[in-house]
């Protein structure tokens, strides 16, 4: 099959009235001068899920770790364009980096609680950043792991080791750690392909509840998942090492009307 070109796509302007909350310009990504992610412009709505989507390798998790600037730790990465979180230019050098991940939560692909209590994994965050009272903590400690569902199956080992629970558990008291700190946004790097289908089921009903209130990008491989829980869908792909855009719409224009050769190609299971 001959290689398809691709073309940047013209990114669908907002309303007026639904104003971005997610604003990317131009971003480019290098790590060691190699290009890895090259000239991405979209606009994110507020309160909806979009899905990442495209095959290994197309920059992903690159695009997704600019937007709370996680690409910072990276040795010699380079980022090019401008990303907006709400009125808040996220790679100004003025930019101040604690509260932006504070409004910016990351959930990674493997479950990462700290290797301490199940209360301590929500008190230390919250400690840091200024909540002193610990009968505030507590609260807000019980109120996240209420809204994801964990708190009364744990209530009674708060101060077990994080680490004893089920893989689902733990994910689940990721996202209790990172909704503690109220994010306006909420990132997930493929948080079901560690899980069991029961597992992802939970997850898959707590983001659908979790949209109500948050901005959440969702990275996924899993199609079938993006097509149940998208309200926009990111299409990318790779070429000549870097990845790029090549369609973003809302999810019934991705799935059953795509513009692009390889966004077709992807969904019928032809390439990717």
């Amino acid at each position: 099959m001959r290689p398809l070109a691709l073309r940047t796509p013209t990114p669908q302007p907002l309303s007026a009235v639904t104003r971005p909350q997610i604003r990317v310009e131009s971003l480019s990504v290098s790590y060691d001068g190699q290009l890895a992610l090259q000239e991405v412009s979209l606009e994110l709505r507020p309160r909806q899920i979009t899905a990442i989507v495209g095959p290994s390798g197309c920059g992903k998790t690159t695009f997704l770790h600019c937007l709370n600037r996680l690409t910072d730790l990276h040795p010699n990465c380079e980022v090019r364009g401008k990303i907006w979180i709400g009125n808040t230019e996220a790679h100004a050098s003025n930019c101040d980096l604690p509260s932006l991940r504070r409004r910016v939560g990351l959930i990674f692909q493997k479950p990462n609680p700290f290797p301490s209590s199940i209360r301590q994994n929500l008190h230390l965050p919250l400690k840091e950043q200024g909540m002193s009272l610990r009968e505030e903590r507590e609260a807000t400690m019980r109120d996240a792991l209420q809204r994801v569902g964990l708190l009364d199956e744990i209530d009674q080992r708060l101060d077990h080791s994080a680490t004893h629970l089920s893989g689902g558990q733990q994910q689940r008291l990721c996202i209790a750690r990172a909704l503690a700190l109220d994010p306006e946004v909420l990132l997930l790097d493929e948080p079901c392909s560690a899980l069991d289908p029961m597992s992802s089921a939970v997850i898959e009903d707590l983001l659908h509840e979790l949209r109500s209130k948050t901005t959440i990008v969702l990275v996924t491989h899993n199609l079938a998942q993006a097509r149940r829980l998208a309200d926009d869908v990111a299409v990318f792909w790779k070429e000549s090492a870097a990845g790029r855009l090549v369609e973003f719409s809302n999810r019934d224009e991705i799935f059953s009307h795509p513009k692009h050769p390889l966004t077709q190609a992807y969904i019928r299971g032809e390439r990717g």
